[in-house]
């Protein structure tokens, strides 16, 4: 295999705001001193040599036995160099094994190359990341996440020849054609499908497994894998900056205003980077890589689309739009309008995260709401649960609207509410409601 045919495309997306520009950007090239050994000593602290001779003494990571460190409350004894529950505890300095979720997530990597006919332009590609996400056995093949715009042109509109590429075989020969199933130019998300084919089988590729991403903090490790600069996919790690803001900008076809919600990120994100994911240090999916901030006195800011919201979204794709006329989100409302009366950061001493915690409550509801008279002004809203999928405790504004983006014609739920009686003491209550016709509104482009 010659470097010759490897697909070099830079992706040409460009997004702007105000005077911020928020694009998959320009390449950075850290420099490193090596490990030569690393070991945890009696007291279970992480000692490290360097290859100039240096050693650095990391801290208690973890106890002899299994145990979780000299000053901390001991578990179950396991065997060394385990914590106890029987997962490995093998450490990089940081804390977390960096290389095996790393590599980890590049089996379920991909590079995408868009290609257009225009007829001013002529002919040409923009190249993307992607992330393969579940198996579908009836059909033989594999859906594919990536951003919205990765696969969108603002003249040409949906590629109509698209293309992917596995980790280790971006080359010529491993070109695999991709059909595009639908996507959301508001939520910046698009679902692929790639047959199962020969490639594929004789590769590592494998399905993403997918984090909560509702539990992720800041701090947290992020590790961002995707084709930056269209040169083939490599890796480069962070932290979560911010775990849920919203970023306003101009969508795809560069007319219309747009609202994604999303986590910051320090990661290197370039071009390229677009539609692939960020990954914790399980090599788990907390993200999917959307954008990020250049501009003069800002450095490290990109931006991820939460995986919990991006898997709800392509599987809603995947229902409504797999082998169907229909492209676009179906997205159900309960048909009331919410804010947040009161916003705090919560420390759990356990986990040693912490949490932002909202209080959510009721403004009003619609005459076309779900509830009817049952749903009243003032309603602290404390979860939500579908028939056949977990409840979700609410504890964020965003956690109704994502959740909602798992429902179908005619599921069933139910909404649990805190209400103060005629007596002035708080009780709850559990209301039921059905997703009708009603409960949608136009698709979600």
């Amino acid at each position: 295999m010659k470097n010759t045919h490897r697909i070099t495309i830079l992706t040409l997306f460009i997004l702007l705001i105000v005077s911020l520009s928020f694009v998959l950007s320009g390449c950075y090239a850290p420099s490193y001193k090596g490990v030569r050994d690393t070991y945890i000593n009696e007291d279970g602290e992480l000692i490290i040599t360097y290859t100039n001779g240096d050693k650095e003494n990391l801290g208690v990571v973890v106890g002899q036995d299994g145990k979780d460190g000299k000053d901390g409350q001991d578990g179950e004894d396991g065997e060394d160099g385990r914590d106890g529950s029987g997962s490995d505890v093998i450490i990089n300095g940081s804390g977390q094994n960096i290389s095996y979720a790393t590599s980890k997530a590049a089996r379920s990597a991909v590079s995408v190359v868009a290609s257009y006919n225009d007829v001013l332009h002529g002919q040409f590609a923009s190249s993307g990341s992607g992330v393969i996400y579940k198996y579908d056995k009836k059909a033989d093949g594999y859906f594919i996440i990536t951003n919205y715009h990765v696969v969108f042109d603002a003249d040409c509109g949906i590629s109509q020849e698209i293309h992917v590429l596995l980790y280790g075989n971006e080359y010529q020969e491993g070109i695999m054609d991709a059909e595009y199933v639908g996507g959301s130019l508001s939520y910046d998300i698009a679902v692929l499908f790639v047959k199962n084919n020969d490639i594929i089988k004789k590769s590592s590729a494998a399905c993403v497994d997918v984090a909560d991403s509702n539990t992720v903090s800041i701090g947290d490790v992020a590790i961002a894998v995707g084709n930056a600069r269209g040169e083939g996919i490599s890796a480069t790690s962070g932290v979560i900056s911010v775990d849920s803001e919203t970023l306003e900008m101009t969508g795809a076809d560069e007319k219309t205003a747009v609202k994604f919600r999303v986590m910051r990120t320090d990661a290197s994100v370039n071009k390229g980077n677009s539609g692939g994911g960020l990954y914790n240090d399980k090599g788990e999916l907390i993200g999917i890589v959307n954008a990020k901030i250049i501009v003069s006195g800002v450095e490290g800011i990109g931006y991820a689309i939460p995986s919990t919201l991006a898997v709800n979204i392509a599987d809603n794709i995947i229902d409504n739009c797999f082998e169907q006329e229909n492209t676009y989100v179906k997205r159900a409302l309960l048909g009331i309008t919410v804010s947040v009366s009161d916003s705090v950061s919560v420390y759990d001493a356990q986990t040693g995260k912490i949490s932002i915690v909202e209080t959510i409550y009721v403004v009003e509801a619609s005459s076309t709401n779900l509830f009817g008279e049952d749903i009243k002004a003032n309603d602290v809203i404390k979860s939500i649960k579908l028939d056949g999928h977990d409840e979700l405790t609410v504890t964020r504004q965003f956690h109704v609207i994502d959740y909602l983006l798992q429902a179908r014609l005619g599921d069933t739920g139910t909404l649990t509410v805190e209400r103060e009686n005629e007596m002035g003491e708080k009780e709850t209550v559990t209301l039921n409601f059905t997703i009708t016709e009603n409960a949608f509104n136009t698709p979600t482009l």
